[in-house]
């Protein structure tokens, strides 16, 4: 089936198809004596006469099909595009590209990239989780948790998806899961009376006096008072 045919009759497919790529304003810092092989020695890459690079996996016959890329990084170095059939080491490839090389962040509008290109992310580097995003849109808390299942969430990736707004849920939503992924030593309760208060979240996790749960060593407590109980049984015997 053409891509026309598929447009016509298949709009998301299209979309999936054709809609790889991500983007960032800033140019990347490659230099002409980049060379993939020292990011990962399975991948080639052709210099093409418009100055964009195509990489390739080292097997395919870049010659005979020069569209059939990975990865393509283009001219002014500001968009990496992937092909329809990239997979995760492609997808790694272009996180360590952008990376290594000056971006600190992404951007697309297609929605399973940019997840799958978060879990990328996020396993290779844990306060990396938003380094990929969706452009023009928010991605919800189910998103996340499906990215990071059952793992910790950092404090840089908990402010992050907080304080700048990156999930489409309710003001409410956000808080309480803000609170389910709290380090155990904080208060809860005393966080949550803060975000109601429209603090940031980086706010309150500087706070130091009452940010952290008072430990009670009921053990040293006991020792303690067993101690003066024998104290007072040898001061007062007769």
């Amino acid at each position: 089936m053409t891509y026309g045919k598929i447009k016509k009759n298949d709009a998301d497919l299209f979309e999936y198809l054709t809609n790889r790529s991500f983007k960032n304003d800033e140019k990347l810092s490659i230099r002409d004596d980049f060379d993939v092989k020292n990011l990962n020695y399975n991948y080639k890459q052709v210099k093409n006469n418009d100055g964009s690079l195509s990489i390739f996996y080292n097997k395919k016959d870049e010659e005979k099909r020069p569209n059939n890329y990975n990865l393509k990084i283009s001219e002014d170095k500001k968009t990496i595009s992937l092909s329809p059939n990239s997979n995760p080491f492609d997808l790694e490839l272009t996180y360590k590209i952008a990376k290594e090389n000056g971006w600190k962040g992404a951007s697309s509008s297609n929605k399973e990239l940019t997840l799958n290109s978060m879990r990328i992310a996020f396993k290779n580097n844990k306060d990396d989780l938003f380094f990929f995003q969706l452009e023009n849109s928010l991605i919800s808390l189910n998103d996340v948790k499906s990215v990071v299942l059952n793992e910790k969430m950092s404090n840089s990736n908990l402010i992050n998806l907080y304080d700048n707004k990156l999930t489409n849920n309710s003001i409410d939503d956000q808080r309480q899961f803000i609170l389910s992924k709290l380090d155990k030593r904080y208060d809860t309760d005393y966080v949550l009376k803060e975000l109601n208060k429209d603090r940031s979240l980086k706010s309150i996790l500087n706070d130091k006096d009452d940010l952290y749960i008072l430990k009670i060593d009921h053990k040293n407590d006991l020792n303690n008072n067993n101690k003066n109980e024998n104290s007072n049984k040898r001061r007062y015997k007769f």
